[in-house]
């Protein structure tokens, strides 16, 4: 059996879930309830490496859409292989840990179960995932109301066409290669739901972060 990655000295806690499910205020809490024990926190989302890899190309960020996106993200998988932006994540965080050593990274947003399996050889124990989760019909309502202009212009259509983006990302989208957000869901260490209000919400991650830290 091969050797178990030396343990770390900090915690890395990676998030999965569906587009306007949550995940940035699920960030918030996690880091505010990292700073609250005095720890240094650092926060790496996959989305700003497709960013960073849509820069080196030369292409502005006006001109990104989520279209777009997807599209650079599924040659970098087709080049370099599914789990590509999380081996540049853990590339990074073992950068940052040696020069500050913070005691907590918060990672967003994991879009497939090889990303996990990256994440998890090279971090241990001190890794885990934590999913979240809400009805269909109220990720499509957020969706709508936060109108990011980055956002897919066929969801933008209305309830059901945001209601099948939310699925397509859930099962797979068609032709975006190594996204199964549902099956990362199954692979989470915890899944809360965020059917309610912030304050719902902050009570769930923080009981979440002390169980998993």
């Amino acid at each position: 059996m091969p050797d178990a990655p030396p343990q770390k000295p900090y915690l890395v806690i990676g998030i999965t879930g569906v587009p306007s499910v949550g995940k940035g205020e699920v960030v918030n809490i996690l880091c505010e309830w990292g700073e609250e024990r005095g720890w240094r926190v650092g926060y790496l989302s996959f989305s700003d490496q497709i960013k960073a890899e849509a820069r080196r190309r030369g292409i502005a960020g006006d001109q990104w859409s989520r279209e777009l996106i997807g599209r650079i993200v599924s040659e970098m998988r087709e080049a370099e292989g599914t789990a590509v932006l999380a081996k540049r994540i853990l590339t990074r965080i073992e950068a940052l840990s040696q020069s500050e050593c913070p005691g907590l990274f918060v990672i967003e947003a994991i879009r497939n179960v090889e990303e996990i399996d990256v994440l998890k050889a090279g971090f241990g124990s001190r890794f885990a995932v934590l999913g979240v989760t809400a009805d269909v019909s109220v990720i499509a309502e957020r969706l709508l109301a936060r109108k990011r202009p980055d956002e897919s212009r066929e969801a933008m259509q209305g309830e059901s066409h945001a209601r099948r983006m939310v699925l397509s990302e859930l099962q797979g989208r068609s032709g975006a290669k190594g996204v199964h957000v549902a099956a990362c869901m199954e692979a989470a260490d915890i899944v809360i739901e965020n059917n309610g209000t912030l304050a719902d919400l902050r009570k769930s991650v923080r009981a979440a972060a002390e169980r998993l830290s």
